[in-house]
């Protein structure tokens, strides 16, 4: 439901709470003299929970969101999620979106997905790169060539025999690299 609807059932309900408790409505001491099991009254508590941004979050029946979260580790895509789950595309990316906590991990894993890991083999440290072309421009090759190595996630030949390159995700994930 939209914003709309919730404003337009939030004014029908104050409406008929004027009708019914008139001298508690004008007072405004809403909290203390209001009954609590008024069904319009809860449709008020609930739009002030909404406004105030303590909104449950959204839940799938038979999803645990920590399985999600941790599957996100690895796989950041709302279309594995789909896949892995069995839901729908919408269902996966509600999820993701509505659930603050998952919705922050998943944005930071796929900003990692997008970063290079980058291991000199001489030098024998790992340097990492917000973008392929960071990456190839740091060791004066064409991004094409950091590309299809990157694309490769495990066994891909170093370049120049000398850098392996990796997502900075899967770097992680696979706890280094081959």
């Amino acid at each position: 439901m939209g914003w709309a609807h919730e404003v337009h059932k939030l004014n029908d309900a104050l409406d008929r709470l004027q009708k019914k408790y008139p001298t508690i409505y004008w007072k405004g001491d809403w909290d203390d003299e209001m009954p609590v099991d008024d069904s319009d009254f809860q449709v008020v508590l609930e739009f002030r929970q909404k406004l105030q941004g303590n909104v449950k979050e959204y839940h799938l029946p038979g999803i645990d969101n920590q399985d999600v979260y941790e599957f996100v580790s690895k796989f950041p895509f709302i279309e594995a999620v789909r896949n892995n789950f069995g839901i729908t595309y919408t269902q996966a990316r509600m999820l993701i979106e509505k659930n603050t906590r998952l919705h922050k991990h998943y944005r930071s894993k796929r900003t990692q997905l997008s970063q290079i890991a980058m291991f000199d083999q001489e030098a024998k440290k790992v340097k990492f790169f917000n973008s392929m072309a960071q990456a190839s421009n740091y060791i004066g090759v064409s991004r094409s060539a950091v590309k299809m190595r990157v694309q490769k996630r495990h066994g891909a030949p170093p370049i120049s025999d000398r850098y392996q390159v990796k997502r900075r995700l899967w770097y992680y994930v696979d706890g280094g690299f081959d």
